[in-house]
């Protein structure tokens, strides 16, 4: 199922949803027959699905392969080979769930009851993985690097790689952060049975945003630290660090009321128009 690489020009379409030819076809499929449904997308971008999800056992996004793709797909549906990949976007369940934007009106509307089809980051294997530690230092010096531990297992009865996704969030700062950012990755190859530690590596860089003045900065503070399903904290220490802004000046603060007031009042019009 999917599209073609030419229909994947800005503004030719104004719905996702996968066509409807389409969604009937696999629904028309799973009327006739109990067999196991493998849904295979061929697309460039993410077509809304929802309809067809659960009468799937599974869903391969092939996006838009090259000449190889088509033994590529016979090799991972026959299981010739163990798939690992992870998505590098997050799939909507919904048009109006997706956001290509950062705007933090937006994020306070619909980031607390999103629903989507699969997160960033999902993805499946033929063995499984378990996560059984994570260590982090509970402070981190200014101008130190923080090292972070996780320990992962193959659990499962054959050899796959795995990739180990790293999230931060700041607890507070003077400009609203994200609820959380990727910081780190890396992908591993465990026979089955076999277990790893693996190190992530931290600096205060890593740990800066832009600030309302434009400029890169760091502030000292909590951080949270998840991996799957294990999460730890720690605090950094703040240090002397010339050209490195750790605190908000009072013109800063009046800038931010501000800056608030004014998106407040254009969140009003957008509500009105």
């Amino acid at each position: 199922l999917g599209e073609q690489a030419y229909t994947e020009t800005p503004g030719n379409i104004d719905d996702l949803t996968l066509d409807e030819a389409q969604l009937q076809l696999v629904e028309a499929i799973r009327n006739r027959t109990q067999v196991p449904i493998i849904t295979v997308l061929v697309q460039g971008r993410p077509r809304i699905i929802r309809r067809i999800v659960s009468l799937s056992s599974a869903i391969l996004m092939m996006y838009l392969p090259g000449m190889e793709g088509g033994q590529a797909l016979v090799d991972v549906v026959f299981g010739n080979y163990n798939p690992s990949g992870r998505l590098p976007i997050t799939y909507p369940k919904y048009n109006h769930h997706l956001s290509t934007y950062d705007y933090k009106w937006t994020e306070a509307r619909i980031g607390n009851s999103i629903d989507v089809e699969f997160e960033f980051g999902h993805g499946l294997s033929y063995t499984t993985f378990d996560y059984l530690s994570l260590t982090v230092p509970p402070m981190m010096n200014w101008d130190d690097q923080l090292r972070i531990t996780v320990t992962v297992r193959n659990s499962g009865t054959r050899a796959g790689d795995h990739t180990i996704l790293l999230y931060i969030s700041d607890v507070y700062r003077t400009v609203t952060p994200p609820n959380k950012e990727l910081k780190g990755y890396r992908k591993i190859s465990l026979a089955a049975g076999e277990q790893k530690s693996i190190d992530f590596s931290l600096t205060r860089q890593d740990l800066s945003f832009i600030g309302i003045n434009l400029t890169r900065q760091t502030e000292p503070g909590v951080f949270n630290v998840a991996v799957a399903n294990l999460t730890g904290s720690f605090r950094l220490i703040q240090g002397s660090q010339s050209g490195s802004t750790t605190s908000i000046s009072k013109s800063h603060y009046e800038q931010s009321i501000l800056l608030f007031i004014v998106n407040a009042f254009l969140f009003l019009i957008m509500i009105v128009l």
